[in-house]
């Protein structure tokens, strides 16, 4: 991005020299541009107005979107720093890791957007129109009213809005007095919509309701005297898995990542998974959110490759300890005892025979070799920092530990009796056959495993 930034004539940050500091990994010294933010300045002039919208629209020539234009980045650069330019005043534009290279027009006029409202926080919604106005002309200017919103907006930038009230609309009313052709609508931007959201709560309580009637349960009656203090327990535990989600991740990550978006990230999946098929939504975000935190797009590939095997790794340790503790207890399901450790060795025959077939082992190859290719460095990055690997796997443990609990719990709510053995293994058995199912979320082979399990299981 500074590269591209600098290649469009912009003043910014310059690149001084990369060094590698891991096998994925590189250090960037970046000599910093000095000058002050506009946000520290008293008085704003024209002359840095103008300049603001003059690096502004070099940048949209190239097709490249800052994506946080807000008067921390924009900065003011004083006389003496300017003695090249004959002492004029000027604005440079510092680096966001948040930039797009080959921006579309909607991308563009965000940026066109956020730095009106940032003037306009500056000097008012007259002298950031009139400025706007002068370098980019009313044809620009027009196209950035739809995307006058809050939510387009730098969090620096909403912030300041809350104490200006009613800035947006002051800038709106001010470019249609002197743009002769009235801009187009508002653009639809939004992370939910409201009736997107009752549409699935109204969803969910049908089907609710249909399958208490299919299956002759007095849903009403269940839910009215369940135990609340279990039931806020198990809302209590079910949080807290999302903040193993989010720790086990940041364990993963080379890179240092912010540990509040981690969890919020993993909220987010777990919406996202009941749309699209389970792990395949959830590591694309997983992705995404990655990347938007700096990571880049390999190692952000290989890193939730590596947090997926670590989950692998501790459903395969649940269903070992079930097996040891299984083999010398009372049967906790209707199945042989001791079939565990016999199935899995007949498990690691059946394959190593599948492997002595050449034909297989160049199949299996091709399809394994690409994805080892892309974790093997992440993974000598990783697990030679023991904090790292420990943090990664303990807070896996820690989000299946409630997974678990939260289950026993609301048993627990609705005057269920299961031992914490049995619904250790019937959790694990139907969260990893989720994972393999192609429907959102593992939709019904969850909730099939879920209830045969626990209602063949004793008491």
């Amino acid at each position: 991005m500074a590269m591209a930034i600098a290649a469009a004539g912009v003043r910014t940050e310059t690149l001084v020299a990369t060094a590698p500091v891991a096998p994925d990994a590189a250090m960037l010294v970046i000599e910093d541009i000095g000058g002050r933010p506009l946000s520290e300045l008293a008085e704003v002039s024209d002359e840095l107005l103008d300049s603001a919208w003059q690096q502004v629209a070099l940048l949209q020539r190239r097709a490249v979107a800052h994506r946080c234009l807000d008067n921390v980045h924009l900065v003011a650069q004083s006389e003496s720093d300017c003695a090249t330019e004959g002492g004029r005043e000027r604005v440079d534009i510092r680096l966001t890791a948040g930039g797009v290279v080959a921006a579309d027009e909607v991308a563009l006029a965000i940026d066109r957007a956020q730095l009106l409202v940032a003037t306009g926080l500056l000097v008012g919604p007259a002298r950031a129109v009139a400025s706007a106005l002068r370098v980019v002309g009313a044809g620009a200017l027009t196209t950035a009213v739809p995307l006058l919103q809050p939510i387009v907006m730098p969090s620096a930038t909403r912030s300041a809005l809350r104490k200006e009230d009613g800035l947006i609309d002051r800038l709106r009313e001010e470019i249609l007095a002197v743009v002769p052709t009235p801009p187009a609508g508002p653009v639809k931007v939004e992370r939910f919509s409201i009736r997107a959201v009752v549409s699935t709560v109204i969803v969910i309580v049908a089907v609710v309701v249909l399958v208490s009637q299919v299956a002759g349960l007095d849903l009403w009656s269940v839910v009215r005297h369940a135990d609340w203090t279990w039931l806020a327990a198990g809302v209590a535990l079910s949080a807290a898995r999302f903040l193993g989600a989010g720790v086990g991740l940041t364990g993963f990550v080379a890179e240092r990542i912010s540990l509040r978006r981690s969890v919020l990230a993993q909220l987010a999946c777990s919406f996202v998974g009941l749309a699209a098929p389970a792990g395949v939504g959830v590591a694309a975000l997983n992705v995404r959110f990655l990347g938007k935190s700096g990571v880049p797009a390999a190692p952000a590939l290989a890193s939730i490759a590596l947090w997926q095997l670590g989950s692998l790794a501790v459903n395969v340790f649940w269903v070992l300890v079930f097996n040891l503790v299984y083999g010398i207890s009372q049967p906790l399901i209707p199945v042989p005892r001791g079939i565990g450790l016999p199935v899995i060795g007949a498990a690691v025959v059946l394959v190593l025979a599948a492997l002595a077939v050449p034909r297989v082992r160049r199949f299996v190859r091709a399809r394994v070799q690409p994805y080892l290719d892309q974790v093997r460095p992440r993974m000598a990055s990783v697990l030679t920092r023991p904090g790292r690997v420990l943090t990664g796997m303990g807070g896996l443990f820690f989000q299946s530990v409630c997974t678990v609990l939260v289950m026993a719990v609301s048993i627990r709510a609705f005057h269920g009796e299961a031992s914490l053995l049995t619904v250790t293994f019937v959790v694990v058995v139907g969260v990893a056959l989720g994972s393999a199912a192609p429907t959102p979320g593992g939709l019904g082979a969850v909730e099939a495993v879920l209830a045969a399990g626990l209602t063949a299981a004793p008491g």
